[in-house]
């Protein structure tokens, strides 16, 4: 069960630990980025990202920016993300999504997979959209609310 928690108090939970994801969105067309997992039974596309490295010292942002270039080959300039939010998750294991919005002119750049992850079993591809196409069904749930959330403070930037 998801159940998210916008607006919160720290929960006694590192701060930069968790998940970094985040929208990467074409300038030029509009289009986004999703990723999805082939190996599972009813794969799900969601938005690219991963966990944060909090053994390497690695913060949130650049977690962002290594995972959306391990799953898609697009490589984000830091100066062109921007932070949209963070969202507590409350599941089993309470952690952090830190969520980030990564602009580009186009996916010329863009790796349609598959590509193997380095530290699991997962098999990724990746695909561009437009925002009509991106609908809860063709996307696992918390991953489509923060879509849904995250475009929500791009448009008010």
């Amino acid at each position: 069960m998801w159940r998210f928690i916008l607006n919160h108090k720290n929960q006694g939970i590192n701060q930069n630990d968790g998940v970094a994801l985040g929208i990467v969105l074409s300038v030029q067309t509009g289009k986004i980025i999703l990723v999805k997992n082939i190996q599972h039974k009813d794969p799900k596309w969601r938005i690219p990202g991963g966990t944060i490295k909090t053994e390497n010292n690695e913060l949130p942002m650049n977690a962002f920016v290594r995972e959306v270039g391990e799953e898609t080959g697009i490589q984000l300039d830091q100066n062109s993300v921007v932070f949209l939010m963070r969202i507590l998750s409350r599941n089993k294991n309470p952690h952090y999504y830190h969520v980030f919005g990564g602009f580009v002119d186009d996916f010329s750049n863009l790796n349609t997979g598959p590509t193997k992850e380095e530290d699991s079993d997962a098999v990724l591809i990746a695909h561009e959209f437009t925002i009509d196409e991106v609908t809860p069904k063709i996307m696992l749930h918390p991953h489509f609310i923060m879509l849904r959330e995250g475009l929500k403070k791009i448009h008010s930037l």
